[in-house]
């Protein structure tokens, strides 16, 4: 503490001492207060302590600082070169004092030192030193960027600022200097010119560099402040001279000179508001175009320098400077963008005013001194006025003007003529002479300048003369441009113009003349309608059209115009020479002049009476001319068929009058066909159609003409055979008749059609044999699809008669005639056709068939029939006994559907059983046959009839019986329809041995075993079943006789083996059949509540017991599960396959019941079957029964193909059934029980809402999914259902019963429901669905192998061996047509 009081008290004696040495002597008002100069007091002297050590280095500093300033910057860093002053340089080092220099790391211990200094004048600011004196810190102002240069007060030096910035910044605060202060100083004093020229200079570069955007903020601001005093010593146009010196508001100026401006000439006056050019020269163009100086001074246009100039004096009294003024206008006028609009404005300006310099001559040629005149009464330089020499005196503009480079159109503009007026030349029209070579008035008036009243008089006034026509003078719309071109027009009148040949258009002459109204072609009407003359010379006419051909080119100048004419309008101009043909006249034809649209260039086409182009007057050049004139080569296709009906109205009307013509009208109408063949192509389909009705087709018949339609003749045809020549007219091809329905040979249709309506004709014509040839093509292919009235009642069918010669050794002969089908018989038993004398059918199977359909009747079922029977007849001959055995052992032959291509009656295989069928002996039979009242009777040795009450049918037969009356009877009983051929083979059946029957190729052994092994063997029992016995004699294997129940009764056992015997033998009754096996089978399956047998109190061991030390045999296990429906059928069914009508597979030989019976009776076994290992000895078969075994599979294929129904369309519901099936031996585990899954299936609507496929295939949604998928993938059904139809015509399948359906859960690949086909799309899609699967083999190959796997549950419900071997059936059958579907893909 004591240290600094020491401290502080030197301190003020060191102030006290040199106060009046360091303090410069400022005014009083600077510091008044009395405590702050004792505070300053204080402040110094600490200051001078502190600074004691670096006095010294004030110069050096001083140096530094000057070197820094110095950066070359003219106006932003502009010199100080004034030295320091003995006072500066004390207040630096006062100023640094209070600025130590940094001893510490630590920055703010300065800065807080310095905030302590400011806090010791609480109530001021520091004072600093500044130009104008001491001022406090906060009102003294910092150098910025050369604004210091033009603001005079209270502004520190930069030298001062540099060498204390600390102090002045942080101690005094003192602000720096705006632009603000710059308008406050320059506001409040007047400048001169040269610093004005400085501050604008140095305002462009502060603008660029530093503050763009303050500068354009008080840019106006600081032009509105400055006020100058212009330099007095340069002179200048807009100061007035011997004026004072005033001061000028920069303010007044508003605009400048641009550089390269017309109007940088010094001798040109400039406005009021122009910045000077002196100063404008100081300051430079390039500062005069920077932005803020164009905020102040516009670049003055020519536009507004003209409104000032036009109205200033020196327009009208001085010459030179008029000059020059004209000669700016004028350029500017030349270049200007809106020419129009600058002349428009300098013709209002200038044209009442005398300002355009002229020369006036007088007679002597001495030019004189040039005067002023309006522009009106003067002529531009080039104006032509000799031609006018003695009608007045005329001035031109002085020649100084073009001299200086006035351009003459600028002249014109201001109003200078060109040429002399109008009015006044036609004044004097007379006295010039132009009537006979008006060559001079046009170049005059071409040189004028025309006003549009100019234009005008001079195209409705009348003074041009007329090259053929000297009657008068004409005006230039009435004449034409003088053209060798148009000589050959001789209605012209063409423009006078001796000393050329021609003008043409496009020369300066051609186009001032067009311009006045002078026509340069005439119009196209005019020229048609001066050629359609009909007295006008052929040679003139000939040279107007060669005038035309290059004139209406593709680039003439008519073709708009002709193109542009309607039809109505080229109708009206008939020019040109044709010739009209009269089909039907015997003169020559006409020559006539028609229009354009009229006639026709292709000759040939006047066959039909059209006008076609007369070659005799046109020449070589006929083509030509009716291209140019765009006349069409032929009439139109939609005219040629009304043309020909209304020739043949005519042709017809003439013949009627003069029938000796018929021949030349067949000729004429033959050119107009052939010409028609030429444009069959053209046609209208329709209206050839229309012509099928029409008998329009000329021929000549016994010197008179017949008109026929298409269907009526035909072409002549190079065969020999040929049935068309012989009972139609023919006639030559023709390419047009043959579109209209002609044909080169007659179908069957045709055919058919001329036998029904005239057939004795046909008949007398082609003989019996060719009728009946044309019967039976008829009858291959009838060309009907269902038969009318009219040809069921007509007769056209041959019928024969058989009569008897007289003579008894003759044969009979034989006569035809023609009848209806209905009283045609067909002799389809030669029996009754011997005995009836009838109409009968041709022996040909083809033409039975077509006389059947068309109502003719067989004769076997016309005539009615019934038998005597003589005697008492009788059931228990030997006779009797045999037959029935016989047809009991061949009845699996009699009723196999390979046997016989005759469709089998329902159930015929119970036809043929004891039940249904009694057999009796009688001593006679005698055979009834009624025919249309006609009775015929005949012994024979076998009938069918019905006789007892409990049989439904009875054969009675003879003792020495017939197998043919035999076979025929059995026919009658189970098949539609027996004929000869059908009891012949069932009488052979019946006859022949069984050898003899294997060794002609039946397949005896497959049918007869087959049918005995479907039927399951009993279950042994010890004493109740008869014991087969063998006849060593005739080694033929024979059984007891049982009751016939007893073999049905086993069967039901072995499928119920838990029902009781009494229930199934009281249910089945007497005599019961296969039918009635099935029923109760089926009743039993669907109620289990049937009587049960007891239970045995020693049950039967489920496996054989063997002797010790025997091999046993393998023993079939016994069925303990019952059988369902589907399971009788399975086990039953194919004891029953003749019912269904199919044909089993093929199966290992089993024991016959008889045989398993022996062998339960040797096993020495009760209640135990033991098999012994057998191997079967069976005979041999031949070729041709294997052949007729594969063939008979293959039909039963096929007809079970086309068996197939059509698929629901309505949706369905199935739910999961049960399948009883066994796996093949080795593979499974007994009798399995397998699940088909149900299916709920609804229609798919699909895009088109019908709910099928393109192709016509069902399609369907499974009801629990969403149908999303198939909305989705449209082009995957598409897909799929071309693959599905593509296979199922491999198989014959009907579309209708395929169908396509989408599950996308569980497994199911297709079914098989009701006989109809369903796909699953999601394997497909899975599958096969992407590219280059679609059509690959592998796609095919798996449907196909699919459809055949599920067309084989046509015929079997479950997965076992039968199934298995049908699918192969079927993939075998259809492999070929398969490998050819391949082929194609």
């Amino acid at each position: 503490r004591v240290a600094r009081e020491a401290l502080e008290s030197k301190l003020l004696a060191e102030h006290q001492k040199k106060k009046k040495e360091h303090i410069p002597k400022v005014e009083e008002s600077t510091i008044d207060d009395e405590n702050a100069s004792d505070n300053a007091g204080i402040l110094m002297g600490f200051a001078r302590f502190m600074a004691r050590g670096v006095k010294k280095t004030i110069t050096s500093v001083v140096s530094s600082v000057q070197t820094m300033t110095d950066d070359g910057s003219e106006y932003l860093n502009p010199a100080d070169p004034r030295p320091l002053s003995k006072e500066e340089e004390d207040a630096i080092v006062l100023m640094q004092g209070f600025c130590p220099m940094q001893s510490t790391p630590d920055a703010s211990i300065g800065l807080s030192l310095a905030q302590g200094f400011t806090r010791a004048l609480e109530d001021s600011a520091p004072p600093v030193l500044s130009r104008s004196g001491v001022v406090r810190g906060t009102d003294a102002r910092l150098p910025y960027y050369g604004i210091e240069t033009f603001v005079k007060e209270s502004v520190v030096r930069a030298v001062l600022y540099r060498n204390a910035e600390e102090y002045h910044n942080l101690i005094a605060g003192c602000p720096r200097i705006s632009l603000a202060d710059l308008v406050s100083s320059v506001r409040c004093r007047t400048i001169d010119e040269a610093e004005l020229i400085s501050l604008m200079t140095w305002l462009t570069k502060y603008n660029r560099r530093i503050d763009p955007g303050g500068v354009a903020s008080v840019g106006l601001q600081l032009k509105e402040a400055i006020n100058f005093f212009p330099d007095m010593s340069t002179k200048d146009l807009t100061m007035e001279q011997g004026a004072e010196r005033q001061a000028v508001p920069l303010r007044s100026f508003s605009f400048c000179i641009e550089e390269g401006s017309p109007l940088c000439d010094p001798k040109l006056p400039m406005p009021k508001a122009v910045l000077p050019r002196k100063i404008q020269e100081k300051i430079t163009p390039t500062v005069l175009a920077d932005p803020i100086l164009c905020q102040w001074f516009r670049p003055l246009t020519v536009e507004l320098w003209t409104d000032f100039i036009c109205r200033h004096p020196c327009m009208t009294s001085t010459t030179d400077l008029a000059i020059a003024i004209l000669v700016v206008l004028s350029k500017h006028y030349i270049n200007a963008p809106d020419r129009q609009g600058f002349g428009s404005f300098c013709a209002r300006m200038l044209s009442e005013k005398p300002c355009i310099p002229f020369d006036s001559v007088k007679p002597d040629q001495v030019p004189i001194k040039c005067s002023m005149e309006r522009p009106s009464e003067l002529y531009v330089f080039s104006a032509q006025l000799d031609a006018f020499e003695g009608l007045g005196s005329f001035r031109k503009a002085a020649s100084s003007l073009q001299a200086a480079g006035v351009a003459e159109d600028f002249l014109i503009c201001l109003g200078v003529r060109k040429s002399i007026a109008i009015d006044f030349l036609f004044s004097n029209l007379e006295s010039l002479s132009w009537n006979n070579d008006p060559k001079p008035l046009i170049s005059y008036l071409q040189s004028a300048t025309l006003t549009n009243d100019d234009w005008k008089k001079l195209s409705l006034s009348q003074y041009l003369p007329s090259k053929n026509d000297d009657a008068r003078l004409f005006a230039p719309s009435e004449l034409y441009l003088p053209s060798l071109e148009l000589s050959c027009l001789p209605f012209l009148k063409m423009l006078r113009w001796p000393s050329e040949p021609e003008i043409r258009d496009t020369s300066p002459t051609g186009k001032f003349l067009v311009k006045i109204g002078m026509k340069k072609s005439p119009a196209l009407s005019d020229i048609f309608e001066f050629i359609s003359n009909a007295q006008l010379d052929n040679a003139v006419r000939i040279r107007i059209f060669d005038f035309l051909c290059d004139k209406l080119g593709p680039h003439g100048v008519y073709r708009d115009s002709f193109s542009s004419l309607s039809h109505s309008q080229r109708q009206a101009f008939r020019f040109l020479p044709c010739t009209l043909q009269h089909p039907f006249s015997s003169s020559a034809s006409s020559q006539k002049f028609f229009s354009t649209v009229e006639c026709f260039t292709d000759e040939p086409c006047g066959v039909f009476g059209f006008p076609v182009l007369d070659k005799s007057a046109l020449g070589k050049n006929t083509k030509l001319y009716g291209n140019i004139f765009q006349c069409t080569s032929e009439p139109n296709a939609q005219l040629l068929i009304p043309q020909l009906l209304h020739l043949v109205k005519e042709a017809k009307r003439m013949l009627h009058e003069k029938k000796e013509a018929s021949l030349s009208v067949v000729n004429q109408f033959g050119s107009i066909f052939r010409y028609l063949s030429r444009r069959v192509s053209d046609l209208d389909e329709r209206a050839l159609k229309s012509l099928e009705r029409e008998a329009f087709i000329p021929r000549a018949v016994d010197d008179n003409c017949v008109w026929y339609r298409p269907d009526e003749v035909f072409f002549t045809s190079a065969r020999e055979d040929s049935m068309t020549k012989e009972l139609f007219i023919l006639i030559d091809f023709c390419a047009f008749l043959a579109a209209t329905g002609v044909k080169q040979e007659a179908s069957t249709d045709d055919l058919f059609k001329l036998l029904v309506s005239v057939p004795q004709k046909v008949l007398n014509n082609i003989g019996e044999e060719k009728y009946r040839l044309l019967l039976r093509r008829i009858a291959s292919k009838p060309p009907f699809e269902r038969i009318t009235p009219d040809i069921r009642n007509a007769s056209f069918l041959l019928a024969y008669r058989s009569q008897k010669n007289a003579e008894p050794d003759s044969a009979e002969s034989v006569t035809y005639h023609l009848s209806k089908a209905c009283d045609i018989y067909v002799i389809d038993n030669s029996l009754l056709g011997r005995l009836f004398d009838v109409d009968r059918a041709p022996h040909e199977s083809d033409l039975q068939e077509l006389y059947v359909k068309l109502g003719a009747t067989y004769i076997s079922k016309s005539v009615s029939k019934r038998f005597e029977v003589v005697g008492e007849p009788r059931s228990d001959s030997v006779t009797v006994t045999t037959l029935r055995d016989r047809v009991a052992e061949r009845k699996p032959l009699l009723v196999s559907p390979n046997i016989t291509s005759r469709l089998l009656v329902k159930d015929a295989a119970s036809v043929l059983s004891p039940k249904h069928l009694a057999i009796y002996e009688a001593s006679n039979l005698m055979a009834v046959y009624t025919l249309n009242g006609v009775t015929r009777r005949d012994r024979t040795t076998c009938c069918l009839t019905r006789y007892t009450k409990g049989a439904e049918n009875t054969i009675f037969l003879v003792e020495d019986f017939d197998w043919f009356d035999v076979g025929y009877a059995i026919g009658d009983l189970i098949l539609s329809r027996c004929e000869l051929q059908d009891a012949f083979l069932l009488s052979s059946i019946l006859q022949a041995p069984l050898e003899q029957l294997r060794s002609r190729g039946f397949p005896v052994d497959r049918i007869i075993m087959e049918q005995q092994a479907a039927i399951p063997p009993p279950v042994p029992r010890p004493a109740a079943e008869p014991i087969a016995r063998v006849n060593s004699s005739s080694k033929k294997v024979e059984a007891d006789k049982g009751s016939p129940e007893s073999g049905m009764e086993q069967i039901l056992m072995q499928m119920f083996p838990d029902a009781a015997e009494n229930f199934v033998r009281s249910a089945l009754g007497s005599n019961p059949s296969i039918e009635d096996v099935r029923a109760l089978a089926e009743k039993m399956s669907s109620a289990s509540d049937y009587p049960k047998a007891a239970k045995p109190d020693h049950p039967v061991p489920a496996h054989p017991v063997t002797d010790p030390g025997s091999t046993p045999n393998p023993q079939p296990k016994p069925t303990h599960s019952k059988y369902s429906s589907s399971g009788f059928f399975n086990v039953v069914g194919r004891a029953l396959s003749g019912i269904r009508g199919a044909k089993a597979p093929p199966k290992s030989t089993e024991l016959t019941s008889a045989a398993a019976s022996a062998s339960s009776a040797s096993s020495g076994q009760d209640g135990i079957v033991q098999q012994p290992v057998r191997h079967e000895i069976s005979n041999p078969e031949s070729p041709a029964a294997d052949a007729q075994s594969q063939a008979g599979l293959e039909q039963m294929l096929e007809r079970t193909v086309r068996e197939s129904t059509n698929v629901q369309r309505q949706g369905f519901e199935s739910g999961t059934t049960k399948v009883m099936s066994k796996i093949p031996d080795g593979l499974g585990r007994g009798e399995t029980c397998e699940l088909v899954p149900g299916h709920r299936l609804i229609p798919f609507a699909g895009p088109r809402g019908d709910g099928k496929t393109l192709n016509g295939l069902p399609v369907f949604a499974s009801k629990e999914n969403d149908s999303q998928f198939l909305t989705e993938n449209e082009a995957a059904v598409e897909q799929f259902s071309i693959v599905l139809v593509r296979i199922a015509e491999v198989y014959g399948v009907k579309t209708s019963s395929v169908a396509i359906f989408y599950d996308p859960s569980g497994r199911v690949i297709a079914f098989n429901r009701n006989r109809a086909l369903h796909f699953n799309l999601r394997y497909f899609y899975s599958l096969h669905f992407a590219p280059g699967k679609t059509k690959s083999i592998e796609c095919y190959g798996y449907w196909y192998c699919t459809t055949a796997h599920e067309l084989a549950h046509h015929l079997v419900s479950a997965h076992n061996k039968e199934h298995g071997f049908y699918t192969e059936s079927y993939t075998s059958r259809y492999l070929p047509k398969f490998v050819a579907l391949l082929s194609k893909l």
